[in-house]
């Protein structure tokens, strides 16, 4: 991230990365609208995948909540 921001003449830079960020879902359906709606992966709102459904939700059970963790940055910087 710094480098490309170095590259294209910005300076002062200050970079925050959040490595515990999550997306929390309300629901199984809702969850599996963000699933189908990744590039090759299944519809999985069809009963055809519910299996497979349900072992994602095992996978991104934290807490309680059905949540997926992302890695965030938080940048600013001044253009030169």
């Amino acid at each position: 991230m710094r480098e490309r921001l170095e590259r294209n003449r910005y300076k002062q830079i200050e970079i925050e990365e959040h490595h515990e960020a999550r997306m929390i879902f309300p629901d199984e359906h809702e969850f599996a609208l963000f699933l189908a709606d990744v590039p090759g992966n299944p519809d999985y709102t069809s009963s055809e995948f519910r299996e497979q459904l349900q072992t994602k939700l095992k996978e991104h059970t934290i807490d309680g909540k059905i949540a997926v963790r992302e890695h965030k940055y938080v940048w600013k910087a001044v253009k030169a």
